[in-house]
């Protein structure tokens, strides 16, 4: 393979894995965020949001704006006007 289409191909590659890493749900980065935190305080738990709420200081910095997105409401269309 030239070195240009190699080039090409792993620059593809970067501009993909970049695109995919945007696209994350917030549940999905909730799961990447707070693996560590879930198996140090909440393995076996069947409840595990709760748990990891009720271990919130304990969390990492990561995992705990994984949380604070997947907790926040989306924006609302009728915000702003009274809910006319």
């Amino acid at each position: 393979m030239p070195k240009t289409a190699l080039l090409a191909a792993l620059m593809l590659m970067a501009a993909t894995a970049a695109n995919a890493q945007q696209q994350r749900t917030p549940a999905v980065k909730v799961r990447m965020a707070c693996q560590k935190d879930y198996y140090a305080h909440c393995q076996g738990s069947v409840v595990q949001h709760a748990c990891l709420r009720q271990y919130w200081v304990n969390l990492s910095k990561g995992c705990q704006a994984a949380l604070r997105e997947f907790a926040s409401p989306a924006p609302d269309a009728t915000a702003g006007d009274g809910g006319n």
